[in-house]
């Protein structure tokens, strides 16, 4: 189990590279860095799109490759709005805003 999450854990850190969100440092110094700029300029949706995709923002609910607002699912025209709206906001949300969040002062993160 502990071997599949070390797994997960790379292929995540992997693309957070790939998408130049974050460097990394090979050697027995090395590890991960995001500089105090790129915390302050990276979007949440970016983040969510190295990790995930694209297809977390634009895709169907209901996982239909045909849906759009030509031709909607069952549910499009209830999804979409609030599918835009999440967008929205996370393109609108930086890293910075989350780490400087009074709310997650109790979690102790550290920018």
């Amino acid at each position: 189990m502990i071997k599949i999450i070390i797994i997960i854990w790379i292929q995540i850190l992997q693309n957070l590279v790939s998408a130049s969100i974050l460097t990394s440092i090979k050697g027995s110094g090395g590890g991960f860095h995001i500089t105090s700029t790129k915390i302050k300029s990276i979007r949440i949706i970016s983040i969510i799109k190295a990790i995930e995709g694209d297809h977390i923002s634009s895709s169907c609910f209901l996982g239909l490759p045909e849906c759009s607002d030509t031709n909607p699912c069952p549910i499009h025209h209830m999804y979409a709005p609030i599918r835009e709206q999440m967008n929205s906001q996370l393109f609108r949300t930086s890293l910075y805003d989350i780490i400087q969040d009074p709310k997650l002062k109790k979690y102790h993160l550290k920018s």
